[in-house]
């Protein structure tokens, strides 16, 4: 990680193009072009799994799954050489998930009876279920059922369901045998055009980073299929829950409902369902941020059933010896610890004691006195600087809300007038000591807070953000370029 290099954050729901929501096509394909002519070396995104409540990208349906969303529809007919029902979408800023999600489910239960012969018949197609099938036999007949009983979440299966017995979902097995085929070919086309995807940015010197939540919802294949590694009861309903404990931002914590790791249980497998998720996402991705880092030194656990986070309590997490097992030297070097917020000495003597990069924030760096690590004074090379991440404001919105005394005081520090903040901020972070700068294309654009993606602790109106085909011609664009070059970037 001693190479200077610049990203970009953009999800792929985020591209621009024909099909409501982003997809792995020509909107990424002319993407991984402009970083190519940007000087850009790495495209981060968030988690890729197929989404849940609240369409967040980290609340999946599984921890190994590709989202069928973002497969896309044209790259799919020409590859299997069928006629297609007429997609009509706007073309618009904003995802419209309800809308995406009918339309594009019913374009691939429309082609699959035309291509179901040739798959069975297909030896990429079986290499893949093959190869795959530590997850995927779960995670299939999970969907299947799942879509069987109208979407109705784990918690409301039935017994039988729930507690996977062994004559019931033999019989569901069977009953849905075509369904779970369906769900198969889904996840062997997502993998298909990653796979296309990721040569196309090898080919363009184009790093890509993905995400791995260090939770997994609870209406998951991965809870269903693995309910000893989490802390649920003889029934598989929730005794603990994840969250973070009230502070500056929130007097009542945020309460996020994940089922907190069984981390005893974990360690007796060798943390086997943890080896194979990180070797997944390895395989994937050039970089893997790993997001909450905290958690794996402690974490913040509620009692399933309390209404706000208040009264958890910090549990010891897996710490060093969990990484020992899962990691080995070669793989160290694709990993971002996300260590935000605050933290405790056992946390920062983990990241220290494991040798990962941590990431500081520009929007957090101007207050809180000498200890304020996200001052770009106190960076290590060892270091991912951001203007903002997915869970802030856009540096435009960010911009807009500051107090005068806070304005007077960033201009001091940056030497610049209150108009010329926004790209001296962007430059402050490509002239830092940062190994790696990473901003939101937002920032880029300098959008405003109607281009923020996500609010955490809220449901509605987020993770719907879309560029507009034009804006890839955005003359924030060459000023990012001229940066790049100037901090040899």
């Amino acid at each position: 990680m001693s190479e200077r290099k610049s990203g970009l954050l953009l999800h792929i729901s985020s591209l621009p193009g024909e099909e409501g929501i982003g997809t792995l096509g020509k909107g990424a394909y002319t993407f991984i072009e402009k970083l190519h002519a940007t000087g850009v070396k790495v495209w981060q995104i968030l988690p890729l799994g197929p989404t849940g409540h609240g369409n967040s990208p980290y609340n999946s349906f599984s921890a190994f799954a590709g989202n069928p969303l973002f497969i896309d529809c044209n790259l799919m007919a020409a590859f299997y050489q069928v006629d297609f029902p007429a997609l009509s979408f706007e073309q618009t800023s904003k995802v419209d998930f309800s809308i995406v999600i009918k339309e594009k489910m019913h374009f691939f239960r429309s082609v699959f009876p035309k291509i179901k012969n040739h798959l069975a018949e297909s030896e990429e197609y079986n290499d893949f279920v093959e190869k795959e099938a530590f997850w995927l036999k779960d995670y299939t007949l999970f969907m299947a059922i799942k879509n069987k009983q109208n979407n109705a979440p784990l918690a409301e299966w039935d017994y039988d369901l729930r507690l996977r017995k062994e004559a019931r979902l033999k019989v569901m097995s069977e009953k849905l045998k075509d369904e779970i085929l369906f769900y198969e070919f889904l996840q062997y086309e997502f993998f298909r055009q990653w796979q296309l995807l990721i040569d196309y940015a090898n080919a363009h010197e184009i790093e890509i980073m993905g995400d791995i939540p260090v939770y997994v919802a609870y209406d998951s294949a991965d809870v269903w299929s693995h309910p000893e590694l989490f802390s649920l009861d003889e029934d598989l309903f929730c005794v603990k829950v994840s969250g973070v404990p009230p502070d500056y931002f929130s007097a009542e914590g945020q309460l996020w409902g994940n089922p907190v790791y069984n981390w005893e249980k974990n360690k007796a497998e060798n943390y086997r369902w943890w080896k194979n998720r990180l070797q997944k996402n390895l395989d994937m991705f050039h970089l893997v941020r790993i997001d909450h880092f905290r958690g794996f030194s402690e974490y913040w656990s509620i009692d399933a059933g309390e209404q706000t986070a208040v009264n958890g309590k910090w549990e010891k997490g897996p710490g060093y010896d969990f990484f020992h097992a899962l990691i080995n030297p070669s793989q160290q070097k694709q990993i971002v610890a996300e260590d935000l917020g605050i933290l405790s000495d056992d946390v920062r003597a983990l990241i220290q004691q494991l040798g990962f990069p941590g990431m500081r924030v520009l929007q957090f760096a101007f207050d809180g006195g000498k200890e304020n690590p996200h001052k770009p004074s106190f960076y290590t090379e060892n270091t991912v600087v951001y203007t903002g991440t997915h869970d802030n404001d856009t540096l435009a919105g960010w911009i807009s809300t500051l107090e005068p005394e806070m304005l007077t005081f960033i201009c001091e520090y940056l030497g610049c007038k209150p108009d010329e903040m926004h790209w001296h901020i962007i430059r402050l972070a490509l002239s830092s000591t940062a190994f790696l700068c990473i901003l939101p294309v937002q920032d880029i654009l300098q959008s405003g807070t109607e281009a923020r993606m996500n609010i955490p602790g809220t449901v509605i109106n987020n993770w719907i953000w879309r560029m507009k085909l034009s804006d890839t011609e955005n003359n924030g664009f060459e000023k990012f370029k001229r940066f790049v070059y100037l901090y040899d970037r």
